[in-house]
């Protein structure tokens, strides 16, 4: 089973940082529940969780409640990357690494590229570029070159 596993990783990562993880859901009587109802239960009027959000009505403010959106723990990966990591990052392609046996030094470049150029008003070359870096270092520091 992975989940304890995941839960220690999580554990570990998250009060590496000061943030403490919760999971007020990992009860094995509400996922087994949750899962014994039928899809259409679980969507109504384009709401989803919907008994959940019942279940909910009386305890969660309709602000919470009836919220769209999702927040998450962002990190300042753009400032990162026109800022400190910049110079890193030309370093780092100018070098022998692990990435390039998976993917091509010129694409990386391309990346590199339209990511400074574009400034973050596209997104996903940035987030591209981030995970490449962070892949190549992961496989160097976990000894996963061949």
């Amino acid at each position: 089973m992975f989940l304890p596993r995941l839960l220690k990783w999580d554990d570990r990562n998250s009060m590496a940082f000061s943030v403490e993880g919760r999971y007020p859901f990992l009860d094995h009587e509400l996922i087994e529940l949750c899962l014994s109802f039928a899809p259409q239960i679980l969507y109504h009027s384009g709401w989803t969780k919907w008994p959940l959000r019942l279940g909910l009505r009386k305890t969660l403010p309709d602000k919470i409640l009836y919220r769209r959106s999702k927040f998450g723990f962002a990190v300042p990966q753009d400032k990162w990357l026109y800022g400190p990591l910049r110079p890193i990052l030309e370093d780092w392609l100018k070098q022998e690494r692990p990435l390039w046996k998976y993917v091509e030094r010129a694409d990386v470049q391309h990346l590199m590229n339209e990511t400074w150029h574009l400034n973050g008003k596209k997104p996903e070359s940035g987030q591209a570029l981030f995970r490449l870096f962070i892949f190549d270092r992961w496989t160097e520091v976990f000894g996963i070159v061949d």
